[in-house]
């Protein structure tokens, strides 16, 4: 059984979320990576760097086509990173279902 690689949205891209762009990207286990920083600065640092996203500005765009989300921003609003606050960070913009799906870093 051939199955589709997922649709991957990665939040924050830093040296972790930076990180799992290229090795998903170098394993092939995507078919799309789109990426989002709230910082205009890390975007543009990761679009010199050549990262194999798609970059966002807006994170709703980031996930809502993904499969599967990666984050740690969220540990930046002082709440922690956990797939909770992942789901709370980008409520409305996917289903319930689909918040089991979230990995946290951080």
């Amino acid at each position: 059984m051939n199955e589709k690689p997922p649709n991957i949205a990665i939040i924050g891209l830093g040296l972790i979320g930076s990180s799992i762009a290229l090795a998903a990207k170098q394993a092939c286990a995507a078919a799309n990576i789109v990426g989002f920083d709230n910082s205009a600065e890390v975007r543009s640092e990761a679009k010199q760097i050549g990262l194999p996203v798609e970059l966002v500005d807006d994170i709703k765009r980031a996930v809502v086509d993904a499969d599967i989300v990666f984050g740690g921003a969220c540990g930046r609003h002082g709440r922690g990173c956990t797939a909770d606050n992942l789901a709370f960070e980008i409520r409305g913009y996917i289903n319930r279902y689909w918040v089991n799906k979230a990995v946290c870093y951080g």
